[in-house]
């Protein structure tokens, strides 16, 4: 799952930008701990619920669409991008992604679950530029974690050394 994900979005390509969603990825899982988003529904509802910037339109897509995934892919709209990606460049019918949201994605999909939103957000690019701050601002929509994230960039730069 995560090499499709590499070789889809590109990131398989760029040295600096592998080692930036490495880093980011590392930090949103807690390293590699948590494919899913901590919390429980109440936390889940009063944070997403009714975003319409995450196109959670329907009651329960707060819970439904809770952090999942590497990258903690939030809400109905990027987890639909990524199932239409998967449905239509690869022929997958699993509508059980999109029923049952992150309860299902996060064990079966937890790479792919985010491609819709690294091709949305021109992520590859924004990690090509090497720049942790931008690039936590991008995927997080602030500089939560920021320390962690640089020390796992700068670790991956010591420690992936080509692709």
């Amino acid at each position: 799952d995560f090499n499709d994900l590499c070789a889809t979005t590109g990131f398989d390509q760029d040295l600096t930008a592998f080692r930036m969603l490495i880093s980011q990825m590392a930090h949103e899982t807690a390293n590699w701990k948590y494919m899913k988003e901590i919390g429980n529904p109440a936390y889940f509802t009063s944070m997403y619920e009714g975003r319409s910037d995450l196109g959670n339109t329907q009651k329960g897509d707060g819970v439904r669409y809770s952090g999942c995934g590497a990258i903690q892919c939030t809400g109905r709209a990027n987890f639909q991008a990524s199932y239409d990606y998967l449905h239509e460049k690869r022929g997958l019918n699993d509508p059980r992604i999109m029923a049952e949201g992150t309860a299902y994605a996060a064990d079966v999909y937890p790479f792919s679950i985010c491609i819709g939103w690294l091709i949305n957000n021109n992520y590859l690019e924004v990690c090509k530029t090497g720049d942790v701050e931008y690039a936590t601002r991008i995927l997080n929509g602030g500089y939560n974690g920021l320390e962690d994230r640089r020390y796992w960039f700068n670790k991956a730069k010591n420690v992936i050394t080509s692709l």
